[in-house]
Formats: C-alpha cells, structure tokens, sequence
C-alpha cells in the first residue's frame, strides 16, 4: 500500500514526539449547470479580498477570546456562541496538521456588495472575522482564488430578476447545540426560479490557482420541512447536496442527503468524471441518523469532515464520526482539474425549496489530531 506524503509527515512526527515525551453512478439528475447567473463577469472585490486575489495573507484580528494565550488544545469558548470550537486558537494540533482557517460567524463576521453593485445576491463575499485572527476570505491552503469566499446563486437569468427573491446568504441567531442563542450562516432557497432546473446557492472559492490539499469541518442542520420534501418526491428522485468540489469539466465530487425506501433519509457521497475504470460512483451511509428539527431547536446538528487530497487522490468523509467514504484513487479524468470549493451548499433539481444552517467553519492543511474516529476508521482503497 502506497500511502501520501502528507500521512508520512504525519507518522515522522508522531514518532518525533513520542521520543521526546520518553525524554521528559449518477443517474439523480445532479448535473451542475453553467456559470454562476447574475454575477459580473469581473465582479469588484470589497475592501481586503484583494489580499487574496493577489497572494498574500489576510491581516490578524487581535486575539480577544478565553484562552487566546494557551497553547494547549482545549476546546475554545467563543462570546455569544453556543458551544466551543472543536479545536484550539493555537492553530497547531498535538499531533499534525495547521488549522489555516476558523470562525463561528459570531460578531465581526458579515455579508458584503461587491464594489459597485447595489443589489444581486450573486455578488456578496463573506468578510470580516470573529475568532483567533483569522479573517475573510478564506484561503484553501496554496490554492489562492480569483473569487473567494463568494455567494454564487444559480436561480437562472430572466432580465430584471433578483436573484435574492429566489435563493438568498445571511447570517441568522438560532439555537445551538446546546439550546444558547449562537450566528450561523444560512443558506435559503426560499422560490422556485422559472428560469433554471437545477437551482442552487453556495459559499464558494472559485478559480482556484492549485489543486486543494484541505481538511474541512463544519456543523450543518437542515430544516424542518426537509423529510417531508424528500417523501413527496420520493426515493427515486429526491436529492439535496450539501457540498461539492468542482472541475472545469465533467468532475465534481458532491455530499447529500437522499431517501432511502427503508432507512430514510440517508448521507451519500457521489463522483464523476474520475480517472481510472470506474468513472463514477456512488456510497451512502445509514448507520448515522439524520436529525431534522426547528431552528429554535438545539437538535438536529451534524459533524460534516471532509479530508480531499487532490494531488495524491485521498478522499474521505465523516458525519458525526461515522465514515461515509475513504477512497484513494480520487483524480480527476482527461487533464480536468479543480476549479470550485463549494464550502457550503444547498441544491436541488426537485426539491429546491430548504433551508440549512452551518456553523463552526473550519479548514486544515491536513487533518489534525482530533479528526474522524479512529475506533471506526477505515484504509484507503
């Protein structure tokens, strides 16, 4: 078994401080359409995405937050929010990987116009920060891009149609998962635009100068009406994605829930456009319920971890600790490479009305020390 670079800087420097402690198919109809509609065609960046545009580092926020001295991985209460990050602010696990960026969407963190643009949801960047220094845009590691930390609605182009009457990014208060009031991004297709089939609004880095090499985590909860859609449309034909990364051609890589005839709504992980024999595939997972409550509910919260190493073809999935997918022989066919992370979705050709919440963002340049389960962990294949 041939394993990645990165998962042997990983035991290199486990056995370093081990010596020192010693010491002291896709058939859903899912296919993404064209470009983003309602989104200039050299969209006006506001004031600090530049930096990103052009390679250089987003500037720190001062450290305002409990524990902001500790180097200790502790969990990391935040003002306002419900629950503490799921790591550190001192951004490097015990173990491997450097935490590249976090937030909670709390205070400091917004929704802003491109420059020039006065209204057109297809136009909004995330800005702004809320913990450890780091700020919007986001940056996937090396992989800079033209269009970061990007609203791209899809609702289809009718001249004088607002793309916000159909599928519109804010930042809402609901409860947490432990019932306090916490921000959350929320992600609403709240109108079934006339003028697109496969309706969709993301979060999402675009142009990517690199192929990613990113851990994501990230908490997700859909909303109340999510298994009543999937049942009117059944399991033949209901879809909802929830993430996706994307190349210029035919490959992309997509999370969602479907419905199961017997299990019911169910986690799935699906390719295409993959090198190699099996062109495309499809997994899911059941053995992880799908909790669906009320945003003044602090139930129905999901642990979404995605660890997609584009270079070596590593890609792997977990909902709340459980494995979904693990796959080593993740490339992209015919010379196609990443172009798109779409961070945070909500899409659906049949059921495009919903509504999810995300919260407690984070990325990494490899997965640290707390990621997945090791009690259930599966090999690459």
């Amino acid at each position: 078994m041939q394993f990645s670079r990165h998962w042997l800087r990983y035991s290199l420097l486990s056995a370093l401080l081990g010596s020192l402690a010693a010491c002291g198919g896709s058939d859903d109809s899912d296919a993404t359409t064209g470009g983003p509609l309602a989104v200039s065609s050299s969209p006006s960046l506001p004031a600090g995405l530049d930096a990103a545009r052009n390679g250089t580092s987003p500037t720190a926020l001062p450290a305002t937050i409990k524990g902001a001295g500790d180097s200790k991985r502790e969990p990391v209460s935040r003002p306002g929010a419900e629950a503490p990050m799921d790591s550190a602010r001192d951004s490097v696990s015990k173990l491997t990987g450097t935490r590249l960026f976090a937030t909670g969407f709390e205070t400091g963190v917004s929704l802003a116009m491109g420059d020039g643009v006065a209204a057109g949801n297809g136009d909004q960047y995330l800005v702004g920060g809320d913990l450890d220094g780091f700020r919007f845009p986001a940056a996937l590691g090396k992989a800079l891009a033209a269009s970061p930390s990007r609203v791209n609605a899809e609702v289809g182009d009718i001249p004088s149609m607002k793309p916000q009457d159909f599928a519109v990014a804010s930042i809402e208060t609901v409860a947490g998962r432990d019932g306090a009031p916490t921000r959350v991004m929320s992600l609403h297709s709240k109108a079934k635009s006339r003028a697109i089939d496969a309706q969709q609004i993301s979060i999402e880095n675009a142009g990517l100068s690199a192929e990613p090499v990113v851990y994501q985590r990230m908490w997700i909860k859909f909303d109340a009406g999510t298994l009543a859609r999937a049942t009117q449309y059944g399991a033949d034909r209901f879809y909802q994605t929830f993430w996706e990364v994307k190349g210029k051609a035919d490959f992309w890589l997509r999370l969602k829930l479907q419905l199961d005839p017997v299990a019911g709504l169910v986690w799935v992980a699906k390719a295409n456009g993959v090198a190699g024999a099996e062109r495309s595939w499809s997994t899911r997972l059941s053995s992880a319920p799908v909790t669906i409550a009320s945003n003044a509910e602090p139930s129905g919260w999901h642990k979404v971890e995605i660890w997609l190493d584009s270079i070596d073809g590593r890609f792997k999935v977990s909902i709340d600790g459980h494995p979904l997918v693990d796959r080593g022989d993740v490339h992209p066919a015919g010379g196609d490479r990443i172009d798109a992370w779409r961070m945070m979705l909500v899409g659906s050709s049949v059921a495009p009305l919903a509504q999810v919440l995300f919260d407690d963002l984070e990325f990494w340049d490899l997965p640290p020390a707390d990621a997945f389960d090791a009690a259930v962990a599966q090999p690459a294949r």
